[in-house]
């Protein structure tokens, strides 16, 4: 089917109203509303007003019909002229309100028509009874804008005229209204035919069976999804759960470990990081599995400074900075047991307490004055406990430093394997 009304709007404002209306607004305007009010009688003039008011006199003549052109009748011709503006006017915006209503009306029914070739076994009779419809109305509308624009065009200005340009429009919303009615009913009636059809049906329930089983398999999709992130958190909390018994587990194993460990009262290797916090601030200054912390006082003791290290967040080694030996220089004399010096205490209370294991030896102690030596230990308990002399870069010089050192067992181990002296015997030579 053809679309009408698109081509009818066009056709009736190029014919008829956009082109054909004439405008008697000059008649009543300055400079001719001034002449006549100076020369209508019972006034008098003239030279070129005389001539210009019998000019304007004459026109008035034509347009009214009247001989008598009297001020009472010129006023009223204005309007009148201003009324018939107005009509043109509405009709114009009345016509463009009507007809874009019943545009969108009828690309709405050539759509439905387009539609039902899908699911109808022929094209509908209401598509085919329209297009005569349309023809018949088309050729009625035609016939009025016509007459309408012969209205217009005419160099009438009279009551007559002006009501009967007024009833031509009004004929044109008739008409217009009469077509918007009959798309509203066949756009309703077309699409009761089309959803009755078995065809139509068919593909609805079809479309429906699909959503139904689309939909079962999202809400399956869904369950399925949400029972493995269930799974997956029932998973990882027992994961979890059993992580955090092993590590109290080995938590235990380590405080009682910790507590055969030698060290500095209740600080002692083995210790969980925790532990270690509660008795002193030993903060871990870079998260990795081996890490270590900042030198600090703990207990108080403003003498020491306490430094650790840790594996895995257990406190594997524990360091004491015990400060400058009192021995004066650059190297290492011998010391005497009665040296009243911090390392000559360190090295009886430690004698004192713990099994020795080894000690620096006088080729040793030469070898760390030439500086091939870096330190110089004496090791007890296994390895555990170490007494280091050290050699430490201070301002422009070099003071040597004594250091206490209390090692978790793997560690001290470790140690001994690395430093035990391996010494010549005489069956060597």
């Amino acid at each position: 089917m053809k679309k009408s009304l698109k081509i009818l709007f066009f056709l009736v404002f190029s014919t008829s109203v956009a082109n054909a209306m004439n405008s008697f607004e000059h008649l009543f305007q300055h400079p001719n509303s001034h002449t006549f009010a100076t020369c209508a009688p019972p006034n008098q003039c003239g030279g070129s007003y005389l001539q210009e008011f019998q000019i304007l006199k004459q026109e008035l003549q034509v347009i009214s019909g009247e001989n008598n052109i009297s001020y009472d009748l010129y006023e009223y011709l204005e309007k009148l002229d201003i009324e018939r503006t107005n009509i043109v006017n509405d009709i114009v915006n009345k016509y463009e309100s009507k007809i874009q209503v019943a545009i969108e009306l009828e690309e709405e029914f050539v759509n439905n028509c387009d539609f039902s070739m899908k699911y109808l076994i022929s094209e509908s009779q209401k598509c085919l009874d329209y297009d005569n419809f349309a023809e018949a109305k088309e050729s009625e509308i035609i016939s009025i804008s016509d007459e309408l624009s012969s209205a217009l065009n005419e160099y009438i200005l009279t009551r007559e005229q002006v009501d009967k340009i007024k009833n031509l429009g009004l004929t044109l919303y008739d008409f217009l209204d009469e077509w918007k009615n009959k798309l509203v009913i066949l756009n309703k009636t077309l699409v009761e035919e089309i959803e009755s059809s078995p065809n139509y049906i068919a593909e609805q329930n079809r479309i429906a069976e699909e959503k139904r089983i689309a939909e079962e398999k999202r809400i399956a999709e869904e369950k399925r999804i949400a029972e493995e992130k269930r799974i997956a958190e029932e998973k990882r909390i027992a994961e979890e759960e059993k992580r955090k018994a092993e590590e109290e587990i080995k938590k235990g194993k380590s405080s009682e470990r910790a507590q055969n460990n030698p060290g500095f009262r209740d600080l002692k290797p083995g210790l969980h990081y925790e532990d270690v916090l509660e008795i002193c601030p030993l903060e871990k200054y870079w998260d990795e599995k081996k890490a270590e912390s900042f030198s600090i006082k703990c207990y108080g003791i403003n003498n020491i400074k306490f430094k650790a290290y840790y594996i895995d967040d257990y406190l594997d080694t524990l360091s004491l900075d015990m400060g400058p030996i009192t021995d004066d220089g650059y190297y290492l004399d011998i010391f005497r047991e009665d040296d009243a010096n911090i390392y000559t205490k360190m090295k009886k209370s430690l004698s004192d307490k713990y099994t020795l294991e080894y000690e620096y030896s006088e080729r040793d102690r030469q070898l760390f004055n030439e500086s091939e030596k870096s330190s110089l230990f004496h090791v007890f308990s296994k390895g555990q406990v170490l007494l280091e002399i050290n050699r430490k870069e201070k301002d422009y010089s070099n003071d040597l430093w004594l250091y206490i050192h209390y090692l978790d067992v793997d560690s001290a181990e470790a140690f001994l394997e690395a430093n035990r002296p391996l010494r010549a015997t005489s069956d060597d030579f």
